[in-house]
């Protein structure tokens, strides 16, 4: 892993991920008047794609899925220490699924209530959602389980509404919050993902 730039200017991130299009964005150690939610939301806003890591420091959970659903890939809790935020770098970098650290999924897990069978999902929809939650894409998602695209999605908005949400980063907010994500669905082949 080699850092291509640092800045401690708002208008200096943007220009580091213009010149560096293709490398992951860290987000870390930013000014007390700058909230990761707030940086990330106007680097979308100006069309910046780079693939992004946040390094929280205090943070409510609530941020979560907003930082997931402007396509945050990487989440890892500063008191974790530079392993972690290695580990979500390379995670990201090489297949882009979405990577939280065991931190904050910690801190997730803990103020859900972790009652998995309540909204009650099938074991179908349990595998489709914590594939989600790994930042599988829905084309993805449908190949080892042997179905197509449109039936993941349709799978998808039935979670929807058993979970009385409107979006993916709303569902896998509370995959994560409930501890989908930290276990294996019980229906798959764990080689084949």
């Amino acid at each position: 892993i080699e850092a291509a730039g640092t800045t401690g200017r708002p208008d200096g991130i943007e220009d580091l991920c213009r010149r560096f299009p293709d490398s992951v964005l860290v987000i870390a150690g930013l000014r007390p008047d700058m909230s990761t939610l707030a940086v990330v939301s106007t680097l979308r806003d100006r069309a910046i794609r780079n693939e992004i890591v946040a390094v929280m420091d205090d943070y409510s959970e609530d941020e979560i899925p907003h930082l997931i659903d402007l396509g945050v890939k990487g989440l890892v809790a500063r008191d974790e220490g530079p392993a972690k935020l290695f580990e979500a770098i390379r995670s990201v970098d090489q297949d882009q699924r979405i990577w939280i650290s065991p931190g904050i999924a910690r801190k997730l897990v803990g103020r859900g209530n972790n009652d998995l069978d309540q909204p009650r999902l099938t074991g179908r929809e349990r595998d489709i959602l914590w594939l989600a939650a790994h930042g599988h894409s829905n084309d993805r998602i449908a190949e080892p389980l042997d179905i197509s695209a449109g039936t993941v999605r349709n799978h998808l908005s039935t979670i929807y509404s058993k979970l009385t949400v409107h979006t993916r980063a709303e569902a896998v907010a509370w995959a994560w919050m409930t501890g989908l994500a930290l276990q294996r669905p019980p229906r798959q082949n764990p080689t084949t993902f």
